[in-house]
């Protein structure tokens, strides 16, 4: 049986917290100084993250993401190369979250008297080992895993550890069902498939109705826009697009009525997993078929099913919802502290030294503006002066009054009074 490795980390992160029953050991000295006499850097032991107390060091973390690649190439020896470091970084990621959840977890099972014996751990192996299908033993896989299967054999207790919080809480959390309770839920559930039977007929009369029509030659498009029961396609006259097989294939009798219809024709009403469908054939290309189709919803009804499986579904959901709830608050209770890292450390600087360089830039832009004032005012004014004096704005002005200046026929003398007047006095000028 062949077991794809993601599978075996989805239930190792499943499982995961850390590993140490007290405080994490810290680096061995000999390993540092090892490391310093071949020209290697000495790995520094830094907490990673701080729980009630308790430090996840660097070192511990590097030992649980090893024991799960290791584990998850042997459940899989074809696993590439390009995989294991995309594994490495997705399990430093999780594993600090997962050591908050162990030491509250931890804490809990202090405060109820929790406690795990032999059995809860063979029981929390046997669901490590799911994850190979069977072929292969405990024992087996701590010989394969070497150095790390102490870390390996602490992942197993936390297991355990956690099974024994789940089983506590569902005891102080019971469903507490009333004994009508899956008499009702049957009782509903008739009721309600009932009324949509009959919702379900009066679906399949309307889609008859609509059929009939098109069988007394009716336009396509017009009775599709009165009957579909999708708004764009009915608005489009019923146009379902351009579809190939492939996209029809989970459909059966769609596909069959797609290749039976030729161009042009269309079927009586078909229900599939797409509802209830008259469906037209418009033009064929290859396997690709643009179709039409007058779209008909079928109401939804209910799974009926004995009490004892009512009954059983009831629970599990309460046990889910109330398993939520309580681990959650478990965990918020808990006291975490993050270190700092350098990085943000780095970010601060940074933005430091941008505030600085902006102060040192606006610090210059007014020396120099003040350097400006006292030596070049003079120019400075008569630059701003010149822009002032816009000609095209003067010129433009005798444009409105050209027409008031050429109106001379106002003037004009337009009757023989004015010009016997005018006469008159060149008369009286000359005689004096």
């Amino acid at each position: 049986m062949k077991i794809k490795w993601y599978i075996l980390v989805s239930l190792a992160l499943a499982l995961a917290g850390c590993w140490d029953n007290g405080q994490p050991e810290a680096a061995p000295e000999s390993s540092a100084a090892d490391k310093s006499a071949t020209g290697e850097k000495p790995v520094r032991n830094r907490v990673v993250v701080t729980v009630n107390g308790r430090e996840l060091h660097s070192t511990n973390l590097n030992e649980r993401v090893e024991m799960l690649v290791k584990v998850s190439t042997i459940a899989n020896p074809k696993m590439t190369l390009s995989d294991i470091p995309k594994l490495r970084k997705r399990l430093r990621t999780a594993l600090p979250k997962m050591f908050v959840r162990e030491v509250a977890f931890e804490e809990f099972v202090k405060s109820e008297n929790i406690k795990i014996d032999e059995a809860a751990i063979e029981k929390a192996k046997k669901k490590f080992l799911s994850g190979f299908g069977g072929r292969m033993t405990y024992d087996n896989l701590r010989r394969k895993v070497g150095s790390l299967a102490a870390v390996m054999d602490d992942f197993v207790r936390i297991q355990a550890m956690e099974d024994a919080v789940r089983q506590r809480i569902l005891e102080k959390n019971p469903p507490n069902l009333p004994p009508n309770y899956a008499a009702e839920q049957i009782k509903r559930i008739k009721a309600y498939n009932a009324e949509m039977a009959l919702t379900n007929a009066a679906v399949y009369a309307r889609a008859t109705n609509a059929w009939e029509k098109l069988k007394a030659k009716e336009n396509f498009k017009l009775v599709a826009r009165q009957f579909s029961e999708v708004p764009r396609e009915a608005k489009e006259g019923g146009d379902w697009g351009t579809l190939g097989l492939q996209q029809l294939e989970p459909d059966e009798d769609l596909v069959k009525w797609v290749q039976k219809l030729r161009p042009g024709q269309f079927s009586p009403p078909i229900e599939g997993d797409n509802g209830l469908m008259i469906l037209k054939v418009n033009s064929k290309k290859g396997d690709d078929y643009a179709l039409s189709r007058i779209y008909f919803r079928l109401p939804m009804f209910q799974e009926l099913v004995d009490e004892e499986t009512l009954v059983k579904r009831k629970r599990q959901q309460h046990e889910q919802a109330v398993l939520a709830r309580e681990i959650s608050a478990i965990v918020k209770a808990a006291d975490v502290v993050k270190p700092k890292t350098k990085k943000k450390a780095h970010n601060k600087k940074n933005k430091a030294k941008k505030k600085g360089d902006k102060a040192v830039d606006s610090g210059k832009k007014l020396r120099s503006k003040e350097a400006a004032k006292k030596n070049g005012t003079a120019n400075k004014s008569a630059e701003v002066k010149k822009p002032k004096v816009a000609a095209p704005k003067k010129v433009s002005a005798p444009k409105v009054d050209k027409p008031k200046a050429a109106v001379p026929k106002a003037d004009k003398p337009n009757t023989k009074a004015d010009l016997k007047g005018k006469v008159k006095k060149t008369d009286s000028t000359k005689t004096k």
